[in-house]
C-alpha cells in the first residue's frame, strides 16, 4: 500500500511540474510558435522626430547598418513623474522577437521597430501580420554594445533625455 501511494505522489508531482512549464511559456513563445508578429501603426506622426534623432546618432556609430532593429519600452521614471521612452538597437532582432513583453512592430525607413510595452495613444494594431520563420540557430546571447537613448513625452511633445552607450571591459 505504501509504494502505490508513494507512486502516486511521483506521478502527481511529475504532472504538476511538466503543467508548471505550459504556464510559464512568455507571449514571445506563442508569437513563434504561431509564427507571426503584430503590425503597429503610429498614430502621433511627430514621434517619427524621435526614432529620425536615434538614426541620426546610430548612422555615426561605427556598428550601424540599414538592418539595424530597435526596441522600444515607455515607462515612468523612479519617481513617477515623467514618462520615458527606451529605445536601443541591435543587430539581432531575435533579442526582441524572443522578449516576453513584445506587443507588435513597424517599419520605418527600413528599419524593424519591436514595441515591448503598450502605449495606446501613440500605437495601434493594423489588420496585418509580420510572418517569421524561427530557426534557434540564429539566436545569440545579447551584445551590450549598443548604444540606448532615453527620450521623455507628454502630449506629443518629446524631449532628448539621455543617451548611455555601453562597451565591453
Amino acid at each position: 500500500m505504501k509504494a502505490t501511494n508513494l507512486t502516486k505522489i511521483i506521478l502527481i508531482n511529475t504532472l504538476l511540474i511538466s503543467h508548471l512549464g505550459l504556464f510559464s511559456q512568455s507571449y514571445n513563445h506563442k508569437i513563434i510558435d504561431n509564427n507571426y508578429i503584430d503590425s503597429l501603426s503610429v498614430l502621433d506622426s511627430s514621434f517619427f522626430k524621435v526614432l529620425d534623432k536615434v538614426i541620426e546618432y546610430e548612422r555615426k556609430s561605427k556598428y550601424f547598418s540599414e538592418t539595424v532593429s530597435y526596441s522600444i519600452r515607455f515607462y515612468k521614471d523612479k519617481v513617477g513623474q515623467r514618462n520615458i521612452i527606451k529605445i536601443e538597437g541591435s543587430d539581432n532582432e531575435w533579442l526582441f522577437i524572443k522578449s516576453e513583453d513584445l506587443i507588435g512592430f513597424f517599419k520605418y525607413y527600413g528599419h524593424d521597430f519591436f514595441l515591448e510595452s503598450k502605449c495606446n495613444e501613440l500605437f495601434s494594431q493594423t489588420k496585418s501580420k509580420r510572418t517569421i520563420n524561427y530557426d534557434k540557430r540564429k539566436e545569440i546571447f545579447e551584445d551590450d554594445r549598443w548604444a540606448q537613448y532615453f527620450f521623455g513625452y507628454d502630449d506629443s511633445t518629446y524631449y532628448f533625455y539621455e543617451k548611455h552607450n555601453y562597451t565591453p571591459k
